[in-house]
């Protein structure tokens, strides 16, 4: 994929996610009351919106500089990422498991996924910043 074209459609499919969230929270505070689920979701949105704006900078950055977005190292730091993630993502479903009796089934599920998100994202934020060993 180009980079011009990873940028537009990173560009699209952000400004649709943020306008989701927005929507959501404004039919969540429309309501009289303030619960756990319009924090999280207000949370969440300006999580998104501080985690996007850098990257679509740096993406638009690198388009105009002429830069490709796929490397041979972002390649490779990708795959390594993916490697030590796999192996994390096992150790964690394996722990959801073993406390399975106190999650409901939706519940672990979306729990042991959110968590293989996050770790091959602490595990290329890893890989990146320490290199290859």
């Amino acid at each position: 994929m180009k980079s011009k074209t990873a940028l537009m459609l990173f560009s699209i499919l952000s400004v649709s996610l943020v306008g989701g969230l927005l929507f959501q929270l404004y039919s969540l505070l429309s309501s009289d009351n303030m619960t756990s689920a319009q924090l999280l979701l207000t949370a969440a949105t300006v999580v998104v919106m501080v985690i996007l704006i850098p990257v679509l900078l740096n993406l638009r950055k690198d388009v105009k500089a002429g830069i490709p977005h796929d490397d041979e190292l972002s390649k490779k730091v990708k795959m390594f990422a993916a490697g030590y993630a796999y192996f994390s993502s096992l150790i964690i479903w394996l722990v959801l498991f073993a406390f399975h009796s106190y999650l409901q089934k939706d519940d672990l599920l979306m729990v042991g996924l959110a968590f293989m998100i996050l770790s091959f994202g602490i595990n290329w934020l890893f890989v990146r910043r320490k290199g290859f060993q």
